[in-house]
């Protein structure tokens, strides 16, 4: 819980120190395709980091979170961060990297992670590989690119 906490307070600060101006500009001025502020450019992210980009990383984070639970065992899981919440609205970089499969494929995420959370200890891994592999689903068709460490996320 502690590290849910911490891990969305440096978000925060990260988006509140690092976010341009809103302008309709391209994505090197510090906004998405929609015109929303993002990240500042960096070594990772040369275009800037998307509301969506920046979410996936909190994703990301929460699911090393669930599966270190998992390997030992913890009698209760952390809960679904709020801002999954906002997968289906948090802006992107480029625009076609969401297509009318994408709203499913959020709520296919936000479903298992619920699942998760709420599964017995003896059916965790079992829970925790449907997420990934709902990650998976929607990667191989949106964005491909975070595919080799989506892989490395499943129990054997």
């Amino acid at each position: 819980m502690k590290k849910n906490i911490i891990t969305l307070a440096s978000l925060l600060l990260i988006l509140v120190f690092s976010c341009g101006e809103k302008s309709t500009s391209t994505a090197k001025d510090g906004t998405d395709s929609t015109g929303k502020a993002c990240l500042a450019p960096s070594d990772r992210n040369p275009n800037g980091a998307s509301e969506l980009a920046s979410l996936m990383r909190v994703m990301e984070e929460q699911t090393e979170i669930w599966k270190k639970e998992i390997l030992e065992n913890t009698p209760a899981l952390s809960p679904v961060p709020e801002s999954f919440s906002t997968l289906k609205t948090a802006s992107v970089t480029d625009a076609d990297m969401k297509n009318e499969n994408f709203d499913g494929f959020a709520d296919d995420f936000i479903s298992y992670a619920n699942t998760l959370v709420a599964s017995k200890p003896e059916d965790r891994k079992t829970a925790f590989n449907s997420l990934v592999g709902g990650c998976m689903t929607c990667h191989t068709q949106m964005c491909p690119g975070p595919i080799k460490r989506i892989n490395k996320f499943y129990f054997e």
